[in-house]
């Protein structure tokens, strides 16, 4: 409702412009220490480059489904592209084994001046949900090091226990060393590692419990 009450008085506002857009859609597996599947979803991440905005405004945000059925509101986040800001969220979630839905999606933003911008996109998510990953995590406590059973290259993201981000880069497998990562490597308590699969024209990204 707070939404659409902003949305009524942005109306008489000169709205501001879009510069650019981008989104895409992922695959997400959460695994135990065991490597037991515990939660599979998709996200949906949006994130949009506009006028005269400056890197610390605060903007609201809408985003709706193609059947109108799902509506996620939201401050957005921040994030730096090449020295471009963009603004965003990066996991617009559905529940465990349903999909992120194809077709025309709508998004709204307002700043903090009331103007407002109104954008629709096209959400194409390529093939159904894949397969939960066959690659083998260990990790020793001892020694700080991670060994998974491939050498690609991943985008990742060490959380400690209360889900704190400790550590976000890129690394190359089979093993890796937290200790090089963080100077807080003995509070991690679980590894993202990203990809983007050109087979399922998608982003995978598979969460472990360490």
């Amino acid at each position: 409702m707070a939404f659409v009450a902003m949305m009524a008085l942005s109306c008489s506002r000169t709205p501001f412009s879009l510069i650019s857009e981008i989104h895409s859609v992922s695959t997400v597996t959460h695994y135990d220490k065991s490597g037991t599947v515990l939660d599979s979803y998709e996200n949906l991440s949006i994130y949009v480059e506009t006028e005269d905005v400056g890197s610390e405004e605060r903007l609201q945000m809408q985003v709706v489904s193609p059947d109108g059925l799902d509506t996620w509101n939201f401050e957005a986040q921040k994030k730096e592209i090449d020295n471009i800001v963009y603004f965003g969220y990066p996991s617009l979630a559905k529940e465990m084994g349903t999909h992120i839905q194809d077709g025309l999606w709508h998004l709204w933003m307002i700043r903090e001046d009331g103007r407002a911008l109104e954008k629709e996109f096209t959400v194409n998510r390529g093939k159904d949900i894949v397969a939960p990953s066959r690659r083998t995590v260990v990790y020793d406590k001892k020694t700080g090091i991670v060994h998974i059973s491939d050498n690609l290259s991943y985008a990742i993201n060490l959380l400690s226990e209360e889900k704190n981000s400790l550590f976000e880069g890129e690394i190359v497998g089979p093993e890796i060393d937290l200790k090089v990562l963080t100077k807080k490597w003995a509070k991690v308590s679980s590894m993202i590692l990203g990809y983007y699969d050109d087979t399922v024209n998608r982003s995978i990204v598979d969460w472990y419990e360490l």
